[in-house]
Formats: structure tokens, sequence, C-alpha cells
């Protein structure tokens, strides 16, 4: 599973990283399943984000699910990483206007 296939759509992502270190949050949403997936991890410039194979790597549920996992990681602050405040705002409302079926 790369990145961006599989029948997930990419609602984005954010990265809290800086200089040669990154962290980043990015969110998809399956519209067959009405399910959305979260993931997130930080490493060095010889790194890069995606070390996953399969859906059973990403974390999943509903969107307010996301929406908590995503503002846990932006509170989540070392003093080393800053989430830009505006990105983040971005990204749940990308996930936040998600139209899901009842």
């Amino acid at each position: 599973m790369s990145n961006y296939d599989d029948g997930l759509t990419e609602l984005g992502f954010c990265d809290a990283g800086s200089g040669y270190d990154w962290d980043e949050f990015h969110a998809w949403y399956d519209e067959a399943a009405r399910i959305f997936y979260w993931h997130s991890e930080g490493g060095c410039s010889c790194s890069y984000f995606g070390d996953y194979t399969q859906r059973s790597d990403l974390s999943f549920g509903s969107k307010q699910d996301a929406i908590a996992a995503l503002k846990e990681w932006a509170g989540d602050n070392d003093g080393y990483y800053t989430v830009d405040k505006a990105d983040a705002l971005r990204l749940e409302t990308a996930i936040r206007d998600v139209k899901v079926p009842r």
C-alpha cells in the first residue's frame, strides 16, 4: 500500500517538524466503508513518512475519532516540535467537511 491509494481519499496532513527533523499527521477517508484513517510518525532527514504497508497499520474510526486524534497529536508538543495552528485547523476542517451518509 502506498500513501495515497487503496481506495483512500487523502484529506491532508500537518507537519510539525523543522530543519532535519519531521513529525507528521495524515488523514484519509474511505467513502465506501465510511471510515476515517489517520497516521502520525516522525523522523529525521534519513527517513520519510509512510512506514506502513497495509490499512491495519493505520488508526481508524469515526470523524470524531479522527478529529480527537489530530487534536491530541497537535497538543502533544514537547517543546521541540511546533504545530502550525492554521495547518491543524485546515486539516480539522477538511475532516469535518466530509459528508458521511447516515
